[in-house]
């Protein structure tokens, strides 16, 4: 939750209903004793991939701090490349 400063909870957000939320541009709109306020969202960046090593994954994981993973394996050109699959008779 690095890039977040607030999480809206249901009682805030019932307190200050009615309220337009624009998704796409994350903004949300209401009055608040009369003046129109407008909270406007966190853009972030696309996430980039990173190489972690074992120990610092199993610590992650250890501590629940891990919400997605992905396993890149790119073939070295020593690598011969798989066999293909096998043919069925028809």
């Amino acid at each position: 939750m690095e890039v977040y400063d607030a999480i809206l909870g249901y009682d805030w957000l019932s307190a200050h209903s009615p309220m337009t939320c624009h998704w796409d541009t994350k903004t949300l709109e209401f009055e608040d004793k009369g003046i129109k306020v407008t909270l406007h969202g966190h853009t972030t960046q696309q996430p980039k991939l990173q190489q972690v090593s074992m120990p610092t994954l199993a610590k992650w994981v250890k501590g629940n701090a891990v919400w997605a993973l992905a396993l890149v394996d790119t073939p070295s050109s020593s690598t011969p490349p798989p066999p293909p699959p096998p043919k069925h008779p028809t």
